[in-house]
C-alpha cells in the first residue's frame, strides 16, 4: 500500500509533469513545423521555351535568327540552336539561391547565364567554338533528361541545344522550371 501511495505522489508532483510537458511539447511543434515545410509549395514559374516562345530569342550558331511558326521549328540534325530570355523582365527577381530545373527529351544541351557557361550537363560542348561533339561519349539516346542547376542572380539565360536526330516541333525544346528563393522555405 505504502508504494501505491507514493507512486501516487510522484504522479501528482507538478514538477515531473512539467518537465515531461516540454519535451511533449516540444516535439509537437517540431511535428507542426515538418508538416507545414512539408505541405508549402515552392513558389516557380515555368520559362518553357515552348510555353512563352515571345519571351525568347532564337538563333543559329552563325548568328541567323530562327522564328516558330506557329509550333513548327524545323532544323536539320546537328544544328546548334541557341535561346536566349531575358531574366530582368521576370516578376520577381532572383537571388544567389534561385534553382533552374530543366527536363530534355533526346538533345544535348548547355546553360549559359550571362554569357558564361554555367552547366554543361550533356558533357559535350565545346564553349570556344559553339559545337557540341561527341567525342569518347556514346551517342545520345532518345531518353529523358533531368537537370537541376544553380543559376543565381543571373540577368540573361541562354539555353544551347543541339538535336541528333534533327527537330521538328517547338514542343521539342527542353521544359524549364525557374524557383527564385529556396532559402525563403
Amino acid at each position: 500500500m505504502f508504494a501505491k501511495e507514493k507512486w501516487k505522489r510522484f504522479l501528482c508532483d507538478k514538477k515531473w509533469f512539467l518537465l515531461a510537458l516540454i519535451p511533449a511539447a516540444a516535439l509537437l511543434w517540431c511535428c507542426f513545423l515538418y508538416i507545414r515545410m512539408t505541405q508549402t509549395p515552392l513558389k516557380s514559374l515555368d520559362i518553357s521555351p515552348a510555353s512563352d516562345p515571345a519571351s525568347w530569342h532564337f538563333t543559329l550558331a552563325d548568328g541567323t535568327e530562327v522564328s516558330p511558326q506557329g509550333e513548327n521549328l524545323l532544323l536539320p540534325p546537328d544544328t546548334v540552336l541557341y535561346c536566349s530570355r531575358d531574366l530582368s523582365q521576370l516578376d520577381f527577381s532572383l537571388t544567389p539561391t534561385s534553382i533552374l530545373a530543366m527536363n530534355r527529351f533526346g538533345c544535348d544541351a548547355a546553360i549559359l547565364s550571362d554569357g558564361k557557361l554555367l552547366a554543361d550537363p550533356s558533357l559535350r560542348y565545346h564553349p570556344q567554338e559553339g559545337r557540341f561533339d561527341a567525342g569518347n561519349q556514346p551517342a545520345m539516346y532518345p531518353a529523358m533528361y533531368s537537370d537541376i542547376i544553380t543559376l543565381g542572380s543571373a540577368q540573361e539565360l541562354t539555353l544551347v541545344l543541339s538535336y541528333p536526330g534533327g527537330m521538328a516541333s517547338i514542343r521539342q525544346l527542353p521544359s524549364l522550371v525557374l524557383y527564385p528563393n529556396l532559402t525563403a522555405y
